[in-house]
């Protein structure tokens, strides 16, 4: 019998996190809103990933807890394996996507996107 690694799952979460927390640098954005050409008026391109992550760390871990069982759906399609991830596998998912989230610090998802050597 073999021992799930979730590794690939915690990787996942991070890179939506990641992804949604730039999303939401671009929305927030009042030069996005107001269609400026200059890359000098847009606020998203001002801060780095970390102070983005500082940001918006709170509306992006809700967002996400609230659609746990979408993300959990779509990893499960994106890396198929139906010994692992059958109903059991999925709560399991989702229990540790939770768990994940709710402790998840900004520096922490940084440093996760981009190990260090």
């Amino acid at each position: 019998m073999s021992v799930a690694n979730h590794d690939n799952w915690l990787g996942y979460l991070v890179a939506v996190f990641v992804e949604e927390t730039l999303n939401q640098s671009i929305q927030c954005c009042p030069g996005c809103h107001n269609k400026k050409n200059s890359a000098l008026l847009h606020t998203h391109h001002h801060s780095g990933l970390l102070e983005k992550l500082h940001q918006f760390h709170p509306v992006v871990k809700e967002t996400m807890l609230k659609k746990m069982i979408e993300l959990v759906q779509d990893y499960t399609i994106k890396f198929p394996d139906p010994q692992m991830y059958d109903d059991i596998g999925k709560k399991v998912l989702k229990s540790i996507g939770k768990d994940f989230l709710q402790q998840s610090t900004p520096t922490f998802v940084y440093y996760s996107h981009y190990p260090q050597p």
